[in-house]
């Protein structure tokens, strides 16, 4: 069984069997990991560049690896949620002035466009 540990992001065996992989060690702040569906890539947030949030993979298989640059998100509070099963949208949390709400994100676009999840406007209300 592999996890991630958030601190750093690490690979790891549970803690009896003694096996943690640090992934990043860098000045950034390298938060919020989750696996790609096909268990290939681990994906994260990160200030790498510009200092705004952004979304970066790494391979999972190869810690010595360079991150990968995804989408940049142009807003201060930006937690990435999951990717589709194809992996060329990815659902996140922002918040826009007070307010909190789910979007998506085609990342196969050079220029990848985001849309509210659920309807269109940010101040909608949603239903459990």
């Amino acid at each position: 069984m592999r996890r991630v540990i958030r601190s750093w992001l690490g690979l790891g065996e549970p803690v009896l069997a003694g096996s943690i992989t640090q992934l990043t060690n860098n000045e950034a702040d390298d938060t919020l990991p989750f696996w790609s569906i096909d268990g290939e890539w681990i994906y994260f947030m990160s200030n790498r560049q510009n200092s705004h949030p952004g979304l970066w993979k790494k391979r999972a298989d190869s810690p010595e690896s360079d991150a990968e640059f995804v989408y940049e998100h142009e807003e201060v509070y930006f937690f990435p949620g999951s990717l589709s099963e194809e992996g060329n949208h990815m659902t996140y949390a922002t918040r826009i002035e007070s307010n909190w709400d789910l979007w998506t994100v085609d990342l196969d676009q050079d220029d990848p466009m985001r849309r509210p999840l659920k309807g269109s406007s940010a101040e909608e209300g949603w239903n459990a």
